[in-house]
């Protein structure tokens, strides 16, 4: 027991004559702090420093780096749209990201405004309806389907014999 508590001491007062380097230096005003790796990939790509990020905000509401990187990659398909109105879209407009791409590529397909599409859906129009309006069959739309490979029940015909055959 004595052995113990003399290396405990021992170690106790190396530690404090020795302190590790990383705690001893402050760190340099002019460093930026250690940013999440998500963080890292969109202050590149959004050209935004990595505590603006981590801070940002929506009226008040605290958003997520999830929600950004969801709202950078949709601009990846919409590049006419700005990530940051993306981002307030879904988070003050109580609109899922799913609402969001079908009124964006309802959109672009009719050759509409997505906003005038989502004000149709916010006065309580169907989607079906807002299609049926603007011309297009209510269902399914002309760019959902079976995959190309698909035939019969939608089994490619390297996955094996089918049943009714």
């Amino acid at each position: 027991m004595k052995r113990l508590l003399l290396v405990t001491l021992i170690c106790g007062l190396f530690a404090t004559l020795f302190p590790l380097r990383a705690i001893a230096a402050p760190p340099s005003q002019d460093e930026e702090p250690p940013c999440n790796p998500l963080a890292t990939f969109l202050k590149e790509k959004l050209d935004l420093p990595c505590t603006d990020l981590m801070a940002y905000q929506v009226d008040g509401v605290s958003v997520g780096l999830g929600e950004i990187m969801i709202a950078y990659f949709l601009t990846t398909v919409f590049p006419d749209v700005k990530w940051d109105d993306l981002v307030e879209m879904h988070v003050t407009g109580d609109l899922g990201w799913g609402q969001i791409v079908k009124a964006y590529t309802l959109a672009s397909v009719l050759e509409v405004s997505a906003e005038d599409l989502l004000a149709d859906r916010e006065a309580g129009m169907g989607w079906g309806e807002i299609r049926k309006e603007e011309g297009l069959e209510p269902g399914k739309p002309p760019w959902a389907g079976p995959p190309p490979w698909a035939k019969g029940h939608g089994k490619p015909d390297w996955a094996g014999p089918h049943a009714k055959e």
